[in-house]
This record gives structure tokens, sequence and C-alpha cells, in this order.
């Protein structure tokens, strides 16, 4: 079964402001420290539906509809439609006038947790279960609600409107102030001539969590060790492979394909070696230097 994926810029920036973020991440990865981002654990349960018994009536997911001379109505995928594992989630178009509806589920978060949600959506080209038409639209949707359990942001990805396979929908948004909890959705909504189904199935939610990587190491000798000889080689790579050359000890050292050696005179006794790269990031190891007898 293809499949496709799109990443969909988040709400929470303009279009210049977006441009800004993403040229000072670019400067700070090539010239200073990259940075390495990486998410936390699904915060939502049975994401993939796979324990979801119809009709829904307990958690972790709300099944929600409403109209206003219809609905729509949720059901189990048929056998075979999925995206992973055994089950999916379904929504179908009923009645007339706008209507909508969806599964939801609410976790607990933290105002300024930077969040990533994504989800799978697709709509079928059956006779028994029609394509998405005339204004529907499939999405996913995160909001945030502070502890009125008032709404303060939202943001929702761009829709499928039309027969489709399995596609990704994304959302990267971080919690306003006085944000407490978030709640993640994917939503099916009509218009009065709107008809069709949606499929959506694989949900996450998770918060992307920033570490700043040194560009510089230093793997040889190690901190701590005890050497006999004065002139030791010294061995490093670097993380960025386009950096030309990183200073050891204030000497310049070359880098080649994201390594670089050298060799260092060592005093008696403790000795500090030190690998900068583009001036402010470094790794320091200590040596001892005893000849013995």
């Amino acid at each position: 079964m293809s499949t496709n994926c799109e990443v969909i810029k988040s709400s929470y920036f303009t279009g210049n402001d977006m441009k800004k973020l993403l040229l000072i991440i670019f400067v700070f990865m090539t010239f200073l420290a990259p940075l390495t981002y990486a998410e936390t654990a699904n915060l939502l349960q049975d994401s993939g539906f796979e324990d979801s018994i119809w009709p829904l009536s307990s958690a972790p997911w709300a099944d929600w509809s409403g109209g206003e001379a219809g609905g729509v109505s949720g059901f189990s995928a048929p056998n075979g439609v999925r995206h992973f594992g055994d089950k999916a989630a379904g929504k179908i178009l009923y009645g007339a006038g706008v209507r909508w509806g969806g599964y939801g589920q609410s976790v607990t978060i933290t105002e300024g947790d930077a969040l990533t949600a994504s989800g799978w959506l697709m709509s079928p080209s059956s006779v028994e279960n029609p394509p998405l038409s005339n204004g529907a639209k499939a999405f996913i949707k995160i909001e945030f609600f502070n502890n009125l359990n008032e709404q303060i942001a939202a943001s929702e990805s761009s829709p499928i409107t039309s027969a489709s396979s399995w596609v990704k929908r994304a959302i990267i948004y971080s919690a306003p102030a006085g944000a407490v909890k978030a709640t993640f959705s994917f939503i099916l909504t009509g218009e009065d001539a709107s008809a069709g189904t949606a499929y959506f199935d694989d949900a996450f939610l998770g918060v992307i969590k920033s570490v700043v990587v040194s560009p510089v190491k230093i793997i040889s000798p190690q901190n701590g060790a005890t050497v006999k000889s004065r002139v030791i080689p010294v061995v490093g790579t670097v993380s960025n492979p386009s950096l030309s050359s990183i200073t050891v000890n204030g000497v310049t050292v070359p880098c080649w394909e994201g390594r670089w050696e050298t060799t260092v005179n060592l005093a008696s006794g403790i000795n500090q070696l030190t690998a900068t790269a583009n001036g402010i990031n470094n790794d320091t190891v200590s040596v001892e230097y005893n000849p013995g007898t």
C-alpha cells in the first residue's frame, strides 16, 4: 500500500517568522553547536485503535459528532483497511447541512512544551464507502486548554478532500502560556452537499526535546589516563563533516570527513587537553604523564 508524508508548518509562526527561525537553526547547526531533536514516547494511549471496540464509549478516545441536520458517524474500519496493525477508525458523513465529528484524546502538558502531533488519514474510492467530496475535509487538530478548561490556542493540519491513499499529516506547536492540557483530534467535517468516508490511524503526540551536542569530541586518550610517553597522539571527531579545522591546546589541526588527529607534547604530571571548534565549543580531557622508572 502506497503512503505519502507531508510536513505541515505550524500556524504558531507567520511565514516570515518561520523563515527566520529556520535560518537561525541552520546557522546554529552549521557554525556553532548542532542541535539534535528527540521526541518523547507517544503521550496518546491506544494510538492505533488496536484495543478500541465500537461504539466507542470510554477512554482513551472520545467519539463525538454534531451537525445542523445530520452528523458524522464513527465505526471500526473494515478488515484490511489500516495503515499499520490490525485496526483503524472510520468516520462517514450522513444527513445534510454543516456537520462535524471526530475522535479526540486529551493529555496533560506544560506551557512552553514544543509538541509534535501527527496522524495517518485516507479516503476510499468504492461504492460502499464513497470518497470525500463536495467540501468534505479530514484532518488532524491540536487544541490547548488552561486550568479553567478554556481553549487558548489551536492548530490544524492541511486536509484531505478526496479519494486518497494513506497520507501523514503533522503539526509542530509550542504550548502557550497557561496551557495545562492538549487535545489531539482526528476530524471529519462537511458542508451542505458534502459526502464521503475517511479513515484514521496511528496518532502521535509527543514533546520535542532539544539537546545541544558539542561539535568536537576527543576519543583518545580517555579522560584520566596515565601515559608513559611524553609525545602522545590525540584523536577525535567533529559532528559537522564540513568543518575544516579545530584547535587542540591552541594549535590548529585540520579535519577530514569528520575526524582529526594530532600529537601533543606533555609536561610531567597532569595535563589538560582541550579541543575547540569555532572558538567557543570544546571538549577537555585530563591526562597524567608519568614515565615511571
